[in-house]
């Protein structure tokens, strides 16, 4: 949690949760996860009850975006409602979205964690 008026900052831990894909019809499938995108996460641990192997290389472009706290999309509800989420999928282009909020853009710290 930011406080916006004294820059205060305080991590406070969350619980550790399960996701699980049940119900899946048989056969190869692309599973593509999306994390928070205004939370940090930890990934403890990764389990599979079938092979699991890189997808295909896809045929689609890629757009790498580069922004700021609007590209990061700090005020938005979902990582899938950030502009740039809804515009990769409109152009038909793979989105890397390497938004960073906070202007992060005039602040070097986050490049050095």
């Amino acid at each position: 949690m930011m406080d916006m008026t004294t820059g205060a900052m305080e991590t406070r831990p969350g619980p550790v949760g399960t996701v699980r894909f049940t119900g899946l019809p048989l056969g190869v499938k692309d599973v593509e996860i999306w994390l928070p995108h205004n939370e940090i996460t930890q990934m403890v641990a990764l389990r599979t009850d079938a092979p699991v192997e890189a997808a295909p290389e896809q045929s689609r472009r890629v757009w790498l975006h580069h922004g700021s706290s609007i590209s990061h999309g700090s005020d938005a509800a979902s990582p899938t409602t950030t502009w740039p989420a809804p515009a990769a999928s409109r152009g038909g282009v793979e989105l890397i979205n390497l938004g960073l909020g906070g202007s992060a853009l005039l602040r070097p710290i986050p490049a050095h964690r």
